[in-house]
């Protein structure tokens, strides 16, 4: 392994430093793009840490097996990945550092210590997400037989990291053996005591002895069990919640649009933390009743082998219980997940129709709706709950009725001289292990069908085959933006009439189209094919001359910029919302699309200007400027192709005099696509177009256009 340094001084060179980088390192690396991201990050986090005062900044290159980059800078502990009210809007490098630093944060670590802020930048992604993609891939590959069982998923995670689950296993095991042995060793000492009527014996130091060795093992088990196992499962419930993410994104628009969110909130926010805790909490009650039984028996045979019938009549009264409560707990289960995930998506939606709520006066009509679903939860909840109690309830009956027998036996057999009194405690002292360990293993049998249950819901989204149809072509920027429909047919279920019937159109490159029709027409279906969101039934969609099926999706659409009906923004700030996706956008790019769209002067008014905090939704702004941030984020992609979805129907008729111009400004520089209800919005497109009856009819003017509607 090479080593190289170099110390960066208040000066800023830090050119010396990146050649050391490029020396040291870059050249020993095959891959052109893994190389450029490390020469990159490298030279944005040194500008970040010297435009934040930073001074003495040492810089180490590590060659080898784990070549690395790695910056010390002295100070206190730098937020280098979180947006500030201080952000410089005249800075051009601040802010194009900010968006690629965030873009690469997978590729560097931080860490602070003693005063001094550490980040390692890894040339290749060291930090992958191997699990997620193993997670995906074995989806892929499903079998019909693999999909209808979920636990063939941990069965094939321990065949494929069987050193972590033979590990997580044996840790478990001697950390309990160790202290299962704790009971042995005092009783032991009780009966030395019985017999010598003395502690100060040898065999008594041997005995503590051993009791202190067996209590580092067990503590020392624990740590290492939580340390690699436990770390196991949080990276699992990682992996999980980021596969369950990409499967989403990879899945069709239609089984979105078929999907309530709610069902999919539920998926990622309480399934995966119940496998998690499936795979550790709920299997480690399980272990330990395994363990603590066969130790018993172990040691009931060296001292006093009938004891081990009492066991096994509890052990089968248990495995009989279990097994007779967990069917219908976990239909229970079930039942409660579906009664929620359906009280999740109908209040997801009284919240989206609020103002249309408060409007029309029905907000008590939402609430009786509402809480007509809670009631069918509570229901549910609550035949959940009493099955649950009558589970724990017989399996704590039979646990004391148990601890009662055990005591009056092994009481009968001492004053009969068959056992010795050390015995008696060790049978107790087990007994007390035994009775606890099964109790927590019955009282987590709910939880472990819970996680089943939820095994199964996750097995089910990732089992999937409804993906997006992805080509391979990519088309080389800029495209040119020529659209055609060649008798294309499109309808959204086979036992419905299809809304596009054989259509013919041809968007021109280059000049603004503009489609217009009834609401449920069409028009908003065609975007959708446009964008490749639905799979047509027949007919081409060509794109530059290329059928769309064939096209790389997320390459093409890159090329594109949509600006919808409702803008979406986020609760960040105005410059997060209109450079999101865009990790090389200065100030001067923003300042200048914010100026054709007509928003240049109030931001600059604005006291916070582009770090101005955006609420949920942007209900801080106009319904005017909403439009316009949503049209300068698309303008900011540098789209050859731009699609405005009923921009301007929702606005006032100011707002829409806004929006216009800023439409006006664009409509030269790429392929425009309108649909619009209103005409006015329209006046300045080359081509129009009018659905009706599944069919597109093309005027080749906008007073063409007028006629043809008037005769209507």
């Amino acid at each position: 392994m090479n080593n190289s340094e170099y110390n960066v001084k208040t000066n800023g060179d830090i050119e010396p430093a990146l050649q050391m980088i490029r020396d040291t390192i870059c050249e020993r690396i095959e891959n052109e793009t893994d190389k450029n991201i490390c020469l990159l990050l490298s030279e944005e986090v040194l500008l970040h840490l010297l435009m934040n005062g930073s001074s003495d900044i040492r810089v180490e290159a590590v060659a080898g097996r784990r070549s690395c980059v790695k910056i010390y800078a002295p100070g206190e502990p730098d937020e280098l990945f979180y947006q500030t009210k201080e952000t410089r809007r005249d800075d051009l490098q601040y802010s194009i550092s900010r968006n690629i630093l965030r873009q690469y944060d997978s590729r560097i670590e931080f860490r602070y210590i003693k005063n001094r802020n550490i980040y390692r930048i890894s040339p290749h992604n060291d930090k992958t997400d191997s699990l997620q993609e193993e997670i995906l891939d074995f989806y892929d590959g499903v079998s019909e037989k693999e999909k209808n069982n979920p636990l063939g998923f941990l069965i094939w995670l321990a065949k494929k990291h069987p050193g972590m689950a033979a590990g997580g296993i044996l840790f478990r095991t001697v950390r309990h053996f160790a202290a299962l042995l704790l009971p042995v060793f005092a009783s032991n000492i009780i009966q030395i005591f019985v017999d010598k009527h003395t502690f100060f014996d040898r065999s008594v130091y041997l005995n503590l002895l051993a009791s202190c060795i067996a209590l580092s093992v067990n503590l020392t088990d624990a740590w290492f069990e939580n340390r690699i196992y436990q770390g196991f499962t949080r990276e699992l419930e990682y992996s999980l919640k980021v596969a369950v993410v990409k499967k989403l994104q990879a899945l069709s628009f239609r089984y979105h649009n078929e999907t309530s969110s709610g069902k999919l909130f539920a998926k990622l926010a309480s399934d995966i933390q119940f496998i998690k805790l499936l795979l550790y909490d709920y299997s480690t009650s399980i272990i330990f009743m395994v363990l603590d039984l066969i130790f018993t028996a172990v040691v009931s045979c060296f001292r006093m082998p009938i004891m081990l019938v009492v066991y096994g009549i509890l052990f089968l009264l248990d495995f009989f219980m279990i097994r007779g409560f967990s069917i219908p707990l976990q239909k229970s289960k079930a039942l409660v997940r579906a009664k929620t995930e359906a009280s999740n998506a109908m209040f997801k939606e009284m919240l989206a129709m609020d103002q249309m709520l408060r409007a029309n006066g029905l907000q008590q009509t939402e609430t009786k709706r509402i809480s007509h679903s809670f009631r069918e939860v509570q229901i549910a909840a609550n035949e959940q709950d009493n099955m649950q109690l009558t589970f724990n309830s017989t399996g704590y009956g039979l646990a004391q009725l148990f601890r009662l027998i055990i005591l009056v036996v092994s009481v009968y057999f001492a004053t009969r001289g068959y056992i010795e009194i050390g015995s008696v405690v060790l049978f107790l002292s087990l007994l007390d292990i035994t009775i606890n360990s099964t109790q927590r293993a019955l009282d987590t049998a709910p939880q472990i069908t819970q996680g089943i249950d939820s095994l199964a819901s996750i097995h089910e989204l990732l089992s999937e085959e409804g993906t997006e149809k992805n080509g391979t072509i990519t088309l080389k920027r800029p495209i040119k933006g020529e659209i055609c429909f060649k008798n294309v047919t499109f309808g959204h279920s086979e036992d419905k009439e299809p809304v596009l019937k054989g259509i013919n159109l041809t968007i021109p490159a280059r000049k603004t189209t503009a489609i217009v029709g009834k609401s449920g027409s069409g028009k908003s279906t065609i975007l959708n094919l446009i964008l490749g969101l639905y799979p047509k039934d027949s007919g081409e969609i060509l794109i530059d001359g290329i059928d769309i099926d064939e096209l790389e999706k997320n390459s093409y659409r890159r090329s594109l910029a949509v600006v919808l009906q409702t803008p979406v923004l986020f609760a960040s700030t105005l410059w997060d919302n209109l450079t999101y996706g865009q990790p090389y956008c200065s100030t001067r790019q923003v300042m200048d699309v914010l100026e054709k769209v007509g928003l240049k002067d109030f931001v600059n008014n604005s006291e916070d200007g582009l770090d101005m905090q955006i609420s949920e939704g942007g209900l801080n702004l106009s319904g005017g400027q909403r439009q316009r941030v949503s049209i300068a984020r698309s303008l900011l992609r540098n789209p050859d192709i731009i699609i405005f979805d009923e921009a301007t129907s929702s606005l006032d008729g100011e707002s829409e005099k806004e929006v216009q111009a800023a439409l006006e400004s664009i409509m030269s520089s790429c392929t425009v696509i309108i649909a619009a209800h209103r005409l006015n919005t329209i006046k300045k497109a080359q081509v129009f177009y009018e659905i009706r009856d599944g069919k597109a009819i093309r005027y080749d003017s906008f007073e063409q256009l007028e006629r043809g509607l008037s005769q209507r």
